[in-house]
């Protein structure tokens, strides 16, 4: 008789990970999460960087445009200093911080610019240390005043009534054409200074005297050049005053509109007292001007 083939029975036991295999899969395991961690770390910096910069290349959402273009090189932050908390390094154009979106994130800086850079000249009168120089160094950039024939600019003397409409309709960038501006006042015909004066009255900024003329050379007190300059940016005057914006400024004053939303924008100083009757200087105007433009 054949004899029968003997069949190895197949073990049914599942295999049991040792002691030393079980410590490995969980090595493993471990640096596979510690790589992953690492990766989300990177990811997150490199994706935070890269937004800081985009950033950067705009201004409060708005991107930047016009004939000023920004270095690639220079980081625009308008929240950053340097690590040792020292002033950023500013572009030239920006040293007075102009009213051009390139310049406006180094506004904050530009008074500690002026206070640590070299003494410089503006108008021979006039240096970077001055109590205006900001205002009056950009305005002057800006081309809407100019210094005389010798240099100066002559912050301390007053200003006369021509001189406060030439310097505001610049400032507000008048556009003459279409229009014959003269012969406006019987005392503003076709002097050099008639196409301000006229323009500003024929957009309501002044109405003159009741004898029918202007007066351009007399000087202009703190009060009515106030008024002339609100309503040529067109701020609009308070609708009611119920209590004195200043110790000397009465409720039923006719300017007590004004200055009371000349504070509230900012264009003048809460002081304690206003003194509207002071004659107005050069420099004073200017100020006054430059608040009004908002930068």
């Amino acid at each position: 008789m054949p004899k029968k083939s003997k069949r190895t029975k197949k073990s049914t036991k599942k295999k049991v990970m040792s002691g030393a295999e079980h410590t490995g899969f969980i090595a493993i395991l471990m640096l596979f999460v510690g790589f992953s961690l690492y990766g989300i770390f990177y990811f997150y910096n490199s994706t935070s960087l890269y937004l800081n910069t985009f950033k950067a290349s705009v201004i409060e959402g708005d991107a930047i445009s016009g004939d000023y273009e920004v270095d690639d090189e220079v980081a625009y932050d308008d929240e950053s200093e340097n690590d040792d908390g020292a002033v950023p390094e500013i572009p030239s154009e920006c040293t007075t911080c102009p009213r051009i979106p390139v310049c406006q994130p180094f506004c904050e800086y530009t008074e500690l610019v002026l206070d640590q850079s070299e003494r410089y000249e503006i108008f021979t009168d006039v240096w970077s240390d001055h109590t205006y120089a900001l205002p009056i160094e950009t305005l002057y950039k800006l081309g809407i005043i100019k210094g005389y024939d010798d240099g100066s600019f002559k912050p301390d003397q007053t200003l006369n009534r021509a001189e406060l409409l030439t310097i505001i309709t610049n400032a507000v960038d008048a556009d003459f054409s279409g229009a014959s501006y003269d012969y406006c006042f019987s005392d503003v015909t076709n002097q050099w200074f008639a196409v301000y004066v006229c323009y500003a009255k024929t957009h309501g900024w002044v109405a003159g005297y009741a004898d029918g003329t202007y007066k351009p050379g007399d000087t202009i007190d703190k009060a009515a050049a106030l008024k002339i300059t609100m309503e040529a940016f067109g701020y609009e005057p308070a609708e009611t005053v119920t209590t004195p914006p200043m110790s000397d400024v009465p409720v039923d004053s006719w300017y007590a509109p004004y200055v009371v939303t000349a504070l509230d924008a900012g264009i003048i100083s809460n002081n304690p007292t206003f003194n509207a009757s002071h004659q107005i200087t050069r420099a004073e105007i200017v100020k006054t001007v430059y608040n009004a433009m908002a930068f």
